[in-house]
């Protein structure tokens, strides 16, 4: 495992170097710790993070906070080397020459890729250079003193013993990364004083590192009064530890800065041992336990609640101690198996009140609550005792002790058979809405069918009788009386109408049938075509269009083009007597609307159609795009009452909405909503 010291404060550290170089002293070895510095995701530089070399009584200087760059140390040169440990992962051995006592001494080096740095083993070899210079050559060359790179390759003949020499040194390294804990600390087993503590004790108790070492006994002090009992047997226990690889555990309380309890789980393992082998010092990783402390309180809390609730609620709930196999039932249990509390239930109870087909179900739960000790949640059919049916859901969980075993599984049965059957009714109701939606869908395309051949036949129909009519008044007219020839004119006018009333239901209706096809159109090429097209009108009206520059639409050119021709008519048609028309298109854009049925998350292009005609009063703003509503008398303005009904549906397909604003005898604005996504 690697230690991310990348993350690492080098204040942190400087206090405790001389503890941590006591700790090194068995390897015979000096550590420094160097973390890259990046620029662009390229390595600069390196920084020193830690170093147990005391720099400080030799040169007035500490090396952590340095830059190697900065440095004098001899290992600067090594610099591209210790680049391509931090990138590859590959350590080597380096040679070096250190005289600061009037002697040269030999010095071998190990760098080793600690995540995003360096970590360097640094050992005296001086009385093994002098060991071997009394042995015989083994015909390799001495060293000369200068510094050289030594490859960490597997073929050297000391490889094995050179890893095992570097899983040595970094045993200390390899303490701290095999745990994972909140607050890192060292105390006295004899004194019971704080000797080291990271900062980390502010973040969980509110104290400082200073506090914490000012206190006469923390364990008395800070540890609540119910578990320093506990804590002192513990701590027994740790002077007891014959191994170094032993590690002790225990959860207990402290009381924060603020008078609070906090939860801690402790884990320890001896740090330090006086020369008898007695251990005098204890490495203690503490973590924050209070939030899954409070989390088992309220489970507790919660299972007291399920059992005063299963009389009223019809459930029932089970407990399976996985170390004495019991099985235990509520109340509620009892109530739904239909069974005497004189019953001593197990598992495989279900099995008894179950028929064949649920067998799988039954065979899963039990496999799950003896074997597996795993959550599962299942539905399956229960017969009683007084052979009633029921739907159950059964619902279970593993409860867990400190260590994550699982100590017992806690279930919840159900009885969902009126929601069940509820359910079983809605579905039958769906596939009874289904069948009617379809024959309705039926009825509706041969309704449209029917009306479209009736209304062709229909202006056929009409067409004759125009026609005949015409050829009665041209060819029989000095036959007829004045009156008779008056009358045939009414009627033909009154065909004529009959087949303009029959084109606007044929178009109503075919909009039922077209296919919407919307893509990115310009209105304003539209519409200008448009009034190209109506141009006479508006010369015969002595009418004005304003024209404001229109945004693109997702939208039918065809249906739009259809869409406000309807809109233009009626301005047209309802204009002021004596009072040219005079009409302007604009556009805006709204993000929120808070109109009712509309979505009001999307935003909304809005295109107004805006005159200075009749108006209309507020209470008919809504009613005017309803089929064959007429504002008017029929006698005072030519018309079918569908334009605006055509309107509404050619928004309605688009997705959008329209609406109408008035004042009578202040003109009108015809508003189009259309949805915008940007």
């Amino acid at each position: 495992m690697e230690v991310d010291f990348s993350t690492l404060n080098s204040n942190d550290f400087t206090a405790s170097a001389a503890l941590l170089r006591s700790v090194l002293d068995h390897l015979g070895a000096d550590l420094d710790v160097l973390k890259a510095i990046r620029k662009d995701n390229v390595i600069v530089d390196f920084e020193y993070i830690l170093s147990t070399v005391d720099t400080q009584s030799e040169t007035g200087a500490t090396m952590p906070g340095k830059r190697l760059s900065r440095s004098t140390d001899d290992i600067s040169r090594l610099f591209s080397s210790m680049v391509e440990v931090v990138e590859t992962g590959t350590g080597f051995e380096a040679m070096a020459t250190i005289d600061d006592t009037g002697s040269p001494r030999p010095i071998k080096q190990k760098f080793i890729r600690f995540r995003d740095g360096v970590l360097i083993l640094k050992e005296d070899i001086t009385e093994k250079k002098l060991a071997a210079s009394t042995t015989p050559a083994s015909g390799g060359n001495d060293n000369d003193g200068n510094s050289a790179i030594l490859p960490l390759a597997s073929d050297l003949p000391d490889s094995k013993k050179l890893r095992a020499q570097l899983r040595e040194d970094a045993h200390f390294i390899e303490q701290i990364a095999d745990t994972t804990p909140d607050i890192i600390y060292i105390l006295d087993l004899n004194t019971f004083q704080v000797i080291y503590t990271n900062r980390q004790v502010a973040a969980d108790l509110g104290y400082t590192r200073e506090q914490i070492a000012a206190f006469k006994n923390p364990v008395l002090d800070l540890i609540h009064e119910d578990d320093r009992p506990a804590m002192m047997e513990h701590l027994k226990k740790m002077k007891t530890v014959r191994t170094d690889d032993k590690v002790l555990e225990i959860e207990y309380r402290m009381r924060n800065a603020n008078g609070r309890v906090t939860w801690f789980c402790d884990r320890n393992t001896v740090f330090k041992r006086d020369q008898r082998g007695q251990p005098v010092e204890k490495l203690g990783f503490s973590q924050n336990i209070t939030e899954r402390k409070e989390q088992e309180e309220r489970l507790l809390t919660g299972l007291d609640i399920l059992c005063q609730a299963e009389e009223i609620s019809g459930f029932g709930t089970w407990e399976y101690h996985i170390a004495s196999g019991s099985f235990k039932w509520s109340k509620g249990m009892y109530r739904l198996f239909d069974l005497s509390e004189d019953v001593d239930p197990t598992p495989e109870i279900y099995f008894d009140y179950t028929g064949e087909n649920q067998k799988e179900i039954i065979t899963r739960m039990a496999t799950r609550i003896r074997i597996e000790h795993q959550p599962f949640e299942e539905t399956f059919t229960l017969i009683t005792r007084g052979h009633q049916s029921k739907f159950i859901k059964s619902k279970a969980i593993a409860f867990r002790d400190k260590h994550n075993k699982p100590v017992k599984m806690i279930g919840v049965d159900l009885d969902i058979t009126a929601q069940v059957k509820s359910a079983q009714e809605i579905t039958e109701l769906n596939k009874t809405l289904l069948l009617r939606n379809r024959d309705l869908q039926s009825m509706n395309t041969e309704l449209r069918t029917f009306n479209r051949i009736t209304a062709n036949d229909y202006r056929e129909t009409l067409q004759i009788l125009y026609t005949n009519l015409e050829y009665i008044a041209s060819k029989d007219a000095r036959n007829l009386a004045d009156s008779s020839r008056g009358n045939i004119r009414k009627a033909q006018g009154a065909i004529q109408k009959m087949k303009l009333l029959t084109e606007d239901i044929n178009t109503y209706l075919g909009l039922y049938e077209t296919d919407i096809d919307k893509t990115s159109v310009d209105p304003n090429r539209l519409v200008a075509h448009l009034l190209e097209t109506m141009n006479p009108k508006l010369e015969q009206a002595m009418g004005q269009v304003t024209l404001d520059p229109l945004p693109e639409l997702n939208a039918d050119s065809r249906l739009f083009v259809q869409l406000m021709q309807h809109i233009l008519d009626n301005a047209l048609k309802f204009r002021k007597q004596g009072a040219a028309p005079n009409i302007s298109i604009t556009s805006t854009y709204m993000p929120n609307l808070n109109i009712p049925g509309t979505m009001d998350e999307q935003g909304y292009t809005v295109i107004s159609v805006k005159d200075n005609g009749i108006g209309i009063t507020e209470e008919e703003t809504e009613k005017i795009f309803d089929l064959f509503y007429r504002v008017h008398p029929k006698s005072q303005y030519r018309g079918s009452g569908i334009g605006l009904a055509v309107c509404r549906k050619i928004m309605t397909m688009h997705g959008g909405f329209i609406k109408a604003e008035s004042t009578s005898d202040a003109g009108t604005t015809i508003s189009c909503f259309f949805h915008d996504n940007r």
